[in-house]
């Protein structure tokens, strides 16, 4: 409201205004004055009436978070770091967003002196960041727990970028409370010596998938590497080996399938539906280019060829034994 000498708000309230003419009458007895209204301080909260507390409260602990994918319930971990590894808290965004062909959760070089950071899901406290010189480099929730996929830097111990000597890989699981329910070396379990790296691996229902990629080009190994591994962890066994150049980079694992493809560059590429029982590959889908990331839908997968594009294929029938991937064309901006 504006301010004015004398407003008819104010008016009604104090009576100021001209003089009032004489009266022609007695004047009746004056009234009882009215006082003016006091205006409240400012910045005043009027706040209801209640009992007095005793104690100040305490407000009640927020639930320790749940790792998206996981069925433990774990409280958070301070940052920690071991050998070249350092896991912020909450864990870092990736620097890059070219996808490149490991599926990893570290942001860094992979040689031993190369800083790295994490860049996945929340660490467990229980969840240890190194074995031996191998480093904490996958980290998937579990139902159950998590699954972890360790590697050696170059140079550390086992393998040197120069050279074609496999590096030291090793998986481990852990329950919700924290307990190992194993740790083992893949070593025995890759097909040669030479010319291979794991560059995806997964877990459902108790088996653990990798793949046991080419390191570079297909024929520097003869054509025998990019096999698609499923191994018993508690017999420590190999249930099946898929043929050769059948999986590098990322692959899919469902209740009945895998999708999993191969490509390089100079080399054919391809997707693949493989038969999650045995291993058998059932359909041999060409792509124009190697997949670069294999992306997940609602009854879809989709092949990223490229930042931005993809090949979209429909699964058909994968809740039964007739299981097929449909092509359905291409897809733009087909990250989730």
């Amino acid at each position: 409201m504006h301010r004015a000498s004398c407003s008819l708000f104010a008016l009604a309230l104090v009576g100021c205004g001209p003089p009032p003419a004489a009266p022609s009458a007695p004047e009746p007895p004056p009234a009882a004055p009215t006082a003016e209204p006091v205006p409240p301080s400012p910045a005043v909260t009027i706040v209801a009436q209640s009992e007095p507390e005793l104690e100040p409260r305490t407000a009640e602990p927020a639930p320790p978070p749940t790792p998206q994918g996981s069925g433990c319930s774990v409280p958070p971990a301070p940052e920690r770091s071991a050998g070249s590894l350092v896991v912020p808290s909450p864990p870092a965004k990736p620097a890059r967003a070219y996808a490149g062909r490991l599926r990893a959760h570290v942001d860094g070089a992979l040689s031993l002196q190369a800083k790295r950071t994490w860049v996945g899901p929340p660490v467990p406290a229980f969840v240890p960041l190194t074995s031996g010189t191998l480093e904490l480099f996958l980290l998937d929730p579990l139902p159950d727990g998590f699954f972890a996929l360790y590697r050696d830097p170059y140079g550390a111990s086992s393998c040197k970028l120069a050279g074609n000597a496999n590096c030291a890989f090793e998986v481990a699981a852990f329950d919700c409370s924290g307990r190992t329910r194993f740790r083992i070396p893949l070593k025995a379990h890759l097909s040669r010596r030479d010319e291979l790296e794991v560059q995806d691996a997964r877990m459902l229902d108790g088996v653990v998938y990798f793949n046991e990629a080419c390191q570079s080009y297909s024929r520097q190994a003869g054509g025998r590497c990019s096999s698609l591994v499923a191994l018993d962890p508690v017999k420590k066994k190999v249930r099946w080996r898929t043929p050769a150049l059948t999986s590098n980079n990322r692959f899919l694992v469902y209740d009945r399938y895998l999708v999993t493809g191969y490509g390089f560059t100079a080399e054919p590429d391809f997707l693949f539906l493989v038969r999650r029982s045995d291993g058998k590959v059932l359909e041999k889908h060409a792509l124009p280019s190697a997949h670069e990331e294999l992306i997940d839908g609602e009854n879809t997968v989709v092949a990223q060829i490229e930042a931005g594009k993809g090949l979209l294929f429909k699964r058909v029938g994968f809740d039964g034994a007739t299981g097929r991937l449909e092509a359905a064309g291409w897809v733009e901006k087909p990250a989730p």
